[in-house]
């Protein structure tokens, strides 16, 4: 768990954002936060012999289509 966290917590971190390590329903996992303190994501793990099996992921569609928003082109900006 903690390589696989280790790999995606710095791209939330960058931003400003906070990994909180949880156990999730009984299982290990991760609550990822931006920096006002709302969840982007939660992860449950499935962990079999050690190994991650399976990553289930419930993303907050709002942030989602925040991102893309700022991504979009703006009318009238220029990229000069």
């Amino acid at each position: 768990m903690a390589r696989t966290l280790a790999a995606f917590a710095p791209l939330v971190v960058r931003g400003g954002g906070v990994v909180e390590p949880r156990r999730l329903n009984g299982r290990p996992g991760a609550i990822f936060r931006d920096r006002d303190g709302l969840v982007l994501s939660t992860w449950v793990l499935d962990v079999l012999d050690g190994r991650i099996r399976t990553i289930h992921t419930v993303n907050n569609p709002d942030k989602a289509a925040l991102r893309e928003a700022n991504q979009a082109p703006r009318q009238g900006s220029s990229n000069h």
